[in-house]
């Protein structure tokens, strides 16, 4: 764990799969239930979970932007 870890809390595994998130984490992050979505990646050095939000709609416009530049460019 690095210097910037912060624990949070910690919940079980349900039996759906499911995880709670703390209610300090969905504070900290501004995050919204029900609209904010996440990615999850596995630290296999440090056999963690990283959490982070993803902002999809900044990915689409990057792919719709480069779609029009190709378009341009063959066009």
């Amino acid at each position: 764990m690095n210097n910037t870890s912060v624990y949070l809390g910690s919940y079980t595994l349900q039996s759906d799969s499911r995880i709670r998130l703390p209610k300090s984490a969905i504070t900290n992050l501004n995050a919204i239930p029900g609209k904010t979505r996440f990615s999850f990646y596995y630290d296999v050095v440090n056999n963690t979970i990283i959490m982070r939000i993803c902002q999809p709609e900044k990915k689409a416009m990057a792919i719709a932007s480069n779609d029009d530049w190709e378009g341009e460019k063959n066009g």
